[in-house]
């Protein structure tokens, strides 16, 4: 998967932000899941997916909601290669 260095994550891994970035997605998660029922939701559209697969809060929704075929991303990026990571991902 080619990945656009203009639209890339330029926070490092390992960084602060990385993990501020994580953590807040967490939170966003977890607040997800007590407002909207997501177990009985057959589909989502994640709008706004990023080929940038190196980060740990890239693609967070991918990641940690358990039914990857469910999920629909939408991107304006070339990220196919994401099929390939998230297997059953839309």
């Amino acid at each position: 998967m080619e990945v656009n260095p203009a639209v890339a994550s330029v926070v490092t891994p390992d960084s602060p932000a990385a993990r501020a970035a994580f953590r807040v997605r967490c939170k966003i998660y977890r607040r997800l899941a007590e407002l909207v029922p997501l177990e009985s939701l057959s589909a989502i559209l994640d709008v706004g997916a990023t080929a940038d697969a190196a980060a740990p809060y890239s693609n967070f929704l991918e990641c940690f909601y358990p039914h990857k075929e469910r999920i629909t991303a939408l991107s304006d990026q070339e990220a196919d290669g994401l099929e390939k990571i998230f297997p059953g991902l839309k």
